[in-house]
């Protein structure tokens, strides 16, 4: 065969195996566009709760990282203002100084975490051939935090309310304080859930942006734990040995 036509089927082989590369490529991209949802800022806050995968998507895809400091703040500044109310405290304004002071490195400390443990979940994701960096994990990590956040707006009414003996007059139980307390734990009871929601929702934020199945998901959201807990295990119990 002519030297001229082997260099033509071959130049044509590489030509078609080029263009369906293309046209694979291409289609995966539409198909990705297509997928992928649009949110609104209040749509991202309410779909995230039953919703979180596609939520995600759009968050990693478009780089939405609109809210990642106010969440990180709210959620510690939420908690302190919680543990202030029902402790009685009254804040004058000494203590009003101390407050500030607190919130202040408080949320420094608390953004600090988040982002070391944001680069846990890399470190130890990478073992796994995760393909999320820093910043996509961090914005997993402060829009999980929604639900948490969501439980201070619900409970601290109720548990200002029993502290200071409001429901107190409203109780037909016989024994003194039996319906507060049951409330109480109620309102526990629903803030325990919406911290479960809130790892339920990371981890499937990890695995989204990880691209991960959801059990490695929870491998990885576990090692990035045990990196750090199981060492000071280490260390505490060889001073206490």
């Amino acid at each position: 065969m002519p030297i001229f036509f082997r260099i033509s089927i071959i130049g044509l082989n590489y030509f078609s195996l080029f263009c369906y590369k293309t046209a694979t490529i291409m289609e995966d991209l539409l198909d990705e566009f297509a997928e992928t949802e649009h949110f609104t800022d209040k749509e991202i806050i309410f779909k995230i709760w039953t919703a979180p995968r596609p939520v995600f998507k759009y968050i990693d895809k478009a780089g939405y990282s609109k809210y990642v400091t106010l969440l990180l703040v709210l959620q510690f500044v939420t908690k302190l203002i919680k543990q202030y109310a029902l402790q009685n405290t009254i804040i004058t304004s000494n203590s009003l100084f101390f407050l500030i002071g607190t919130i202040l490195c408080g949320v420094f400390i608390s953004i600090l975490i988040y982002f070391f443990f944001a680069i846990l979940l890399r470190w130890t994701g990478s073992w796994m051939k995760g393909e999320a960096n820093t910043t996509a994990l961090i914005r997993v990590i402060a829009y999980s935090l929604i639900p948490m956040i969501f439980s201070f707006f619900l409970l601290i009414p109720g548990c200002i309310a029993l502290h200071y003996g409001i429901l107190k007059d409203y109780t037909e139980f016989t024994e003194e304080g039996a319906l507060s307390t049951l409330i109480y734990y109620a309102f526990n009871a629903v803030e325990y859930v919406l911290l479960l929601w809130s790892i339920v929702l990371c981890i499937v934020g990890i695995s989204q942006v990880q691209n991960f199945s959801l059990g490695k998901s929870v491998l990885n959201f576990l090692l990035a734990i045990l990196v750090v807990v199981l060492p000071l295990s280490l260390i505490i119990y060889l001073f206490n040995w």
